[in-house]
């Protein structure tokens, strides 16, 4: 049986950091992505900025040539901002967008097609509560993440055929 291979994004610290913990004991080979790198010693760290997609590919592109596979897809990476919505900046709210949603989007587009191929392969998004009982003061961290649940719930459809959970 082929080696097990798991990309976590955000690893670097926090849940991430535990995820590919947890899952390099599992006996898979973890790929943390992240800007900063990885304490953990277990887990093979590659710089990663999710809010570009320059950087998602190439981070991808080793992986996959390196492994020829991906089994599992965690992402992770997000950012948290709180205040009165009327008072945040738009680059503030753009910024927590793009990473809590179109981040992952840009990851998930590039295992899609070596999933298909494997006919096989589970994506999990790290969401929070705060996508169905918002949250105020942080009505944009709980819009992301209620964008990511309803791109999860459609993906799934999507994959299903294929054999991507």
């Amino acid at each position: 049986m082929k080696e097990k291979i798991a990309i976590v994004t955000g690893a670097s610290k926090g849940i991430g950091f535990e995820v590919a913990k947890m899952l390099s004991a599992e006996n898979y080979k973890v790929y943390g992505l992240s800007r900063t790198p990885s304490p953990c010693d277990t887990v093979e760290w590659v710089f990663c900025d999710v809010m570009r997609i320059d950087s998602v590919k190439q981070a991808f592109q080793k992986i996959i040539e390196e492994c020829g596979r991906v089994d599992v897809l965690i992402c992770n990476a997000g950012i948290g901002i709180s205040g009165a919505s009327e008072f945040t900046p738009e680059p503030d709210y753009s910024r927590q967008m793009d990473l809590n949603l179109l981040g992952s989007v840009r990851c998930v587009q590039q295992v899609i097609s070596v999933m298909r191929e494997q006919s096989g392969g589970k994506i999990v998004f790290i969401s929070s509560l705060a996508a169905i009982f918002p949250l105020p003061f942080q009505s944009f961290y709980s819009a992301s993440k209620a964008a990511l649940n309803a791109f999860s719930d459609a993906l799934g459809i999507e994959l299903k055929p294929f054999g991507i959970e």
